[in-house]
């Protein structure tokens, strides 16, 4: 759709003004007129119904035979009304309502219907009040009608009538000679309006073309502007110099897009290492955090089967101490044997039960000991894994350059702390292999005993009691031996709750260095999320200069 010019719409606003001014000018005149109109015309039929009644009163006042009444009323009464309208005529009905003069000779001597106003004068007349003379409008046959009224001599009732519509008709007619003069007056008004206005909106059409150019991003081209000191020049001038302005941002903006995208692309080049090298860091920790983990999981297995084998220690020791008292019971009733052999048979017979079945319980629970070179050598794998993971913490740290100097440091650490833990577990293994020589020791003396008990004392039970003294002797060698596994049995002990103290040592550092894993591995895992809202930013900012470059390039300097 074709846009509208200045001149049109200026034309289309001078003709709706116009046109309103006309239609207010109408409804103006239509209303005074009508008035006056209305007013004149109500003036008119009151002046003849008073005239007309005057000539009646001259006419029949005091004449009782009324000769010749309807001649002298058709006399009276037939010019009676406004000469231009040919509705204005004069009626004349008695008291009764009955028609004395009519236009229509056929009506004379009817009964008047269908005129409320008359009808109401009539009825006030009959209850002896004589309405006063006035001008009003009433329906008639349809009609509406303008209608004066008058009570005259010998109580009968004049009314003249006229209707509407031919008391409206000068107004109709002064609004249809308004209305041509109007419109004649509108035509002249647009022509003279758009002459007018071709002249003062010529200089506009060089000014638009600057415009559309600017809007083209065109500024390749120079227009001459006339000169004028009106707006219009203004306005041309200013057009112009915002045209010479806007070429100077637009080279401006040209160079700095083109710096600008330069820098953005070094920019991203530098974000996509750095995000890469963060993820790799990100990752490197979670497996760090992940094994010393599982090494915290390992030492806290260790330390609890430690404890076990502590509480089946100290159970043996209980087992000694106990064989102890019975052997110092066996040495203090040595006199008495004879007497109570059976007795003494049955009693040794269950110690020998009791002694044998817990040194079995011992020796199996001695064996638990054996588990912990395992765990030695898990620890020792945990600790080269450790230190693994340090070294190529330490890579990437180099990798990462002035950034990395912070997990350097602690990539550094967790080495030491590789290294202390692989020389703590290598002193556990010592440890274990002192507490194996002594189980093993307290094994063969736990054994030894069992022998003698089973080939000496249960076989040579009945020479036992004529060797009493050998037997004393043999107790006190029991007692002397069970003395040196109790010593055995307390440094297999004091040897335990040192390994307990070392693992619980290894077990506090392993969650320390756990936790110092843990805090490098989220402020990374930061690192990397702020590394990827910088990335995205260069990217953004990539965009945008590669946008602005564009924008730019439509410019036609």
């Amino acid at each position: 759709m074709k846009a509208k010019s200045i001149r049109t719409k200026i034309a289309l606003l001078l003709a709706c003004t116009s046109i309103t001014m006309i239609l207010v000018t109408q409804i103006v005149s239509y209303a005074v007129n009508k008035k006056n109109i209305v007013e004149l015309c109500e003036s008119y039929l009151y002046d003849t119904c008073i005239s007309a009644s005057d000539t009646l009163y001259e006419s029949f006042y005091g004449d009782s035979e009324r000769n010749d009444m309807s001649v002298r009323l058709e006399y009276i009464l037939y010019n009676v009304g406004i000469d231009t309208m040919k509705s204005s005529k004069a009626y004349l009905v008695d008291s009764e309502g009955n028609y004395l003069y009519h236009p229509n000779d056929d009506m004379i001597g009817t009964k008047l219907q269908g005129n409320e106003v008359i009808e109401n004068v009539l009825d006030r007349l009959g209850q002896g009040y004589i309405t006063t003379a006035d001008v009003t409008t009433c329906t008639v046959d349809g009609k509406e009608v303008y209608i004066a009224f008058m009570c005259t001599v010998n109580d009968w009732v004049i009314f003249v009538e006229a209707d509407a519509d031919d008391v409206l008709q000068p107004i109709t007619t002064i609004t249809t000679y308004t209305i041509v003069a109007g419109v004649a007056v509108f035509i002249v008004a647009i022509a003279v309006a758009y002459v007018i206005m071709a002249k003062l909106l010529k200089p506009i059409s060089s000014l638009t073309k600057v415009i559309n150019d600017i809007s083209e991003f065109d500024m390749s081209r120079d227009y001459k502007i006339p000169k004028s000191k009106d707006e219009i020049g203004i306005m041309g001038n200013a057009v112009i110099k915002m045209k010479e302005n806007l070429t100077t941002i637009v080279s401006e903006l040209d160079n700095i897009s083109e710096k600008l995208v330069a820098d953005a692309n070094v920019m991203y080049e530098i974000s996509e290492q750095i995000s890469s090298a963060s993820t790799d860091n990100s990752a490197t920790n979670e497996e760090l955090a992940a094994s010393m983990e599982e090494t915290s999981a390992s030492t806290e297995s260790v330390n609890g089967n430690i404890k076990n084998m502590n509480g089946n220690v100290a159970a043996v020791a209980d087992k000694i101490k106990e064989g102890n008292n019975l052997t110092t019971d066996v040495r203090g009733k040595t006199d008495i044997i004879n007497k109570k052999t059976r007795e003494a048979s049955e009693a040794t017979i269950k110690v020998y039960d009791s002694i044998k079945e817990t040194s079995n319980e011992a020796i199996e629970k001695a064996k638990e000991i054996e588990k912990i070179n395992g765990m030695v050598t898990a620890i020792q794998e945990i600790a080269e894994q450790t230190s693994l993971l340090s070294l190529n913490a330490s890579i990437e740290a180099a990798r990462a350059g002035e950034q990395g100097k912070g997990f350097a440091v602690v990539a550094s650490e967790i080495g030491k702390l590789a290294a202390e833990t692989n020389d703590t577990s290598a002193g556990i293994s010592k440890i274990v292999v002192e507490v194996n020589n002594s189980v093993d020791t307290l094994t063969q003396c736990l054994k030894e005993m069992l022998n003698f008990l089973e080939t000496k004392v249960m076989n040579d039970y009945s020479d036992f009691i004529d060797a009493s003294e050998e037997y004393n002797v043999a107790a006190q060698s029991i007692e002397d031996f069970m003395g040196l596994a109790n010593e055995e049995v307390v440094q297999l002990r004091e040897g335990i709750e040192h390994i307990t103290e070392m693992m619980e040592g290894i077990s506090r550092n392993v969650g320390e260095a756990s936790i110092g894993v843990m805090d490098i591995a989220e402020k990374t895992t930061n690192v990397v999320e702020q590394t990827a809202e910088s990335f995205e930013r260069t990217s953004n900012c990539k965009e945008s200069a590669e946008k602005l470059r564009e924008i730019t390039s439509r410019f036609k300097l």
